[in-house]
């Protein structure tokens, strides 16, 4: 059906519906657009300054070879996918494990204490002779070097550590049988690699 003749005007070249109804659909249509634009403009800007779990996968993996530089590529991915691991499983911080082995054994797979201390997370037998009968059942595999076994008994430890008492502080000289300043070590560690 046609518009009655007084709804138009004449341009000079053409006649133009007088109607306001085009205005204000282009502008609700400029308005829709400018939001999109902004919109995208932000996710775009989040996807690009987000690191995705792949990217933090591969800087853990430098930063274990850049400590460690005797360790092959491979025992360096695999010390970090135990850390993702059982650090989601028991909820804490990848961070904080990475600050832990860095500081108990600097990533060193067989390393040894003094005191009998075993593997990257210095686990004691003496003192956890359960977590080795449990690695058993669980993992299939108590050997105190292995990487995801040693890495799943000292972040059970940790965890059990945090459950017990209050604060960061006094949940890692709960895991390190009370050895003065170790706290104060792996806190100053964990922050710098909060930093990566």
């Amino acid at each position: 059906m046609l518009e009655p003749i007084s709804k138009y005007y004449f341009d000079g070249k053409r006649f133009v519906l007088k109607s306001r109804w085009p205005k204000r659909i282009r502008a609700v249509l400029s308005l829709a657009f400018m939001v999109f634009s902004i919109s995208f403009a932000n996710n775009t800007a989040h996807s690009f300054y987000t690191k995705s779990y792949s990217d933090w996968r591969i800087e853990y993996v430098q930063f274990i070879k850049a400590s460690n530089t005797n360790l092959s590529h491979s025992d360096a991915l695999a010390i970090t996918n135990s850390i993702l691991k059982w650090s989601n499983k028991f909820n804490i911080d990848e961070k904080l494990l990475l600050a832990i082995i860095k500081v108990e054994s600097n990533f060193n797979i067989h390393a040894i204490s003094t005191s009998g201390a075993l593997g990257l997370m210095q686990v004691i037998p003496v003192w956890h002779k359960e977590k080795f009968f449990e690695a058993r059942k669980v993992l299939g595999n108590p050997e105190p070097f292995n990487i995801n076994t040693n890495i799943w008994m000292g972040t059970k430890i940790l965890s059990a550590c945090m459950d017990q008492v209050k604060g960061l502080n006094k949940a890692l000289l709960c895991y390190a049988g009370q050895t003065p300043g170790y706290d104060t070590k792996v806190i100053a560690e964990f922050n710098k690699l909060k930093r990566l």
